[in-house]
């Protein structure tokens, strides 16, 4: 915003647009690869992304024109890179074709989960201090190492997915169309606890990208500076952490079911968001521990829902359904985000204080909405495993008598 003299709400929507470049590069690559290897898709975006990266950071360096024209060229640099960047959620895919039980993959997403959560909490920090020191291009070269270091790893440790074709890559091949299987994913009553968890986990996500975004302005508002800003947004983040960790910690019988995660989740995302709405109609003057707060219950939330959505999602669909399954999952949480953080824009107007109420009322209607339906939907009774046994005779009437065609009418 201070670069190109703009305000605030519109530079807000660099954020609208990585979720739209997100949500085509998932339709796109989902579709690619959803009876290939996703692996070795996931290696080439990886380096295409790397490349625009460090394409950006020179845009930003050398470009010092302020005119409509260079703020377009940077938007569609950032669409670029969004697009490709997607390519790192198709993982859950490959867990699920890689993990040899049920158990082991549930161990893989919660830890999967932990460590995106440890490095959401530190790039604000580390953001900061970049930018502070080098310049808005910073965040891009570390962006590029990032993508880097995915290429790198991709490349020394999983060599069998490195080949188009691999057998041992590809054990989730189905003859249903990628659009085909998102829409009885989408539709279906058979995957009624898809639907429900995607629901969940679109209005965590949302609150995981609005939250801090919108308190670190009032953090700046009451501390001054953006590192003291970015310290209290940081030490929200403990709660986030600190929940997800909870799965990892085998209770034995007394272990919640993922359900019981995801509402608990939700339940505290209203509170936390009606927490923050109370605080800035009935405050005047608020101070960081206000805001901290309702942040603490609402990220514990989100640590408490998002990891057990992704588990619900991925274990309630067949192999054949995993890629698609992944795709339809990031797809939903990028709509989802979106529109919120176009909204969010939207009612960024005012001062700090009428900014971040207009942001409670917001978040507060979308997660409590998410609460409502989701426990709609849950309630009908469904195939949780994603597809119905049919009997034998029942097929050879249908005239379905090769293993693949009855896997392929038993999925529809």
């Amino acid at each position: 915003a201070l670069k190109y003299n703009i305000p605030l709400g519109v530079a807000w929507q660099l954020s609208t647009t990585y979720e739209i470049g997100k949500c085509v590069g998932v339709v796109v690559l989902g579709a690619i690869a959803v009876n290939k290897n996703p692996l070795y898709y996931m290696l080439r975006a990886f380096g295409f992304y790397s490349i625009l990266t460090i394409i950006m950071a020179a845009y930003l360096k050398w470009n010092e024109e302020k005119s409509l024209a260079s703020l377009t060229g940077l938007f569609l640099i950032y669409f670029a890179i969004s697009f490709f960047c997607v390519a790192s959620q198709f993982g859950l895919a490959v867990l699920k074709i890689a993990s040899s039980n049920e158990s082991e993959f549930r161990q893989w997403i919660v830890f999967q989960g932990l460590i995106a959560a440890c490095l959401q909490s530190l790039c604000p920090l580390i953001g900061s201090s970049f930018i502070t020191d080098f310049g808005l291009e910073s965040p891009f070269i570390i962006m590029c190492g990032f993508g880097m270091t995915g290429l790198t790893f991709i490349w020394y440790f999983q060599p069998v997915f490195l080949d188009e074709d691999s057998q041992d890559a590809n054990k989730s091949i189905t003859n249903i169309s990628y659009f085909k299987q998102m829409w009885y994913l989408l539709t279906s009553t058979n995957h009624r606890s898809f639907q429900a968890f995607s629901l969940a986990l679109c209005s965590s996500t949302a609150a995981l990208y609005v939250i801090p975004l919108t308190t670190f302005v009032g953090y700046r508002t009451t501390c001054g500076t953006n590192m003291c800003a970015t310290w209290y947004v940081l030490i929200s983040f403990i709660p986030n952490i600190v929940f997800r960790c909870i799965p990892i910690l085998h209770m034995g019988q007394f272990m919640p079911t993922e359900e019981s995660f995801v509402k608990l989740g939700l339940i505290l995302l209203v509170i936390g968001n009606f927490l923050w709405l109370a605080i800035t109609i009935t405050v005047s003057t608020f101070s960081a521990w206000m805001i901290l707060l309702p942040s603490l219950v609402s990220m514990a939330g989100i640590g408490s829902t998002m990891p057990n959505c992704k588990v619900g999602i991925m274990l309630g669909v067949p192999k054949e359904y995993g890629s698609t399954a992944n795709s339809v999952l990031k797809l939903s949480q990028l709509i989802s985000v979106a529109i919120t953080q176009l909204l969010s824009g939207i009612v960024a107007i005012g001062s700090t204080a009428v900014i971040m109420r207009n942001q409670a009322i917001l978040l507060l209607f979308v997660n409590a909405v998410a609460f409502v339906c989701t426990n709609i939907l849950k309630k009908h009774p469904q195939s949780f495993s994603g597809y119905v046994e049919l009997p034998s005779d029942v097929l050879q009437k249908s005239g379905i008598n090769s293993v693949s065609k009855r896997r392929e009418y038993e999925l529809l």
